[in-house]
């Protein structure tokens, strides 16, 4: 039971913080990014500074662009720094155009 809490708590969290509902605590970073074309069921990684951001932090990311598909993740990798994984779970090739990456972390 006490492992459903822990779930429930941590996507309610994840939940607020993706609708900026914890904006007081949370860092950010942006970039331009053009990410490269990527091939059906490959990934790339992209680090953003995020001044502040130390590891354990929740991290989240987001792109300007349609992702047309691609699944996007964060996590803090380091100090000061979110990297960010573009996975193409699809069965084609996907090149995105250039446009703003911001990634974001809070502390949990």
């Amino acid at each position: 039971l006490l492992s459903d809490i822990t779930t429930i708590n941590g996507t309610l969290t994840s939940i607020a913080f993706a609708l900026g509902l914890l904006p007081s605590s949370r860092l950010a970073g942006t970039l331009v990014y053009n990410p490269p074309n990527l091939l059906a069921l490959g990934t790339t990684t992209q680090a953003v500074t995020v001044t502040g951001a130390t590891l354990g932090w929740q991290a989240a990311a987001t792109f300007s662009l349609d992702l047309q598909g691609l699944m996007m993740t964060a996590y803090v990798s380091a100090a000061d720094t979110v990297t960010v994984v573009l996975f193409n779970p699809t069965a084609g090739s996907i090149n995105l155009g250039s446009g703003t990456l911001t990634a974001f972390a809070v502390e949990p």
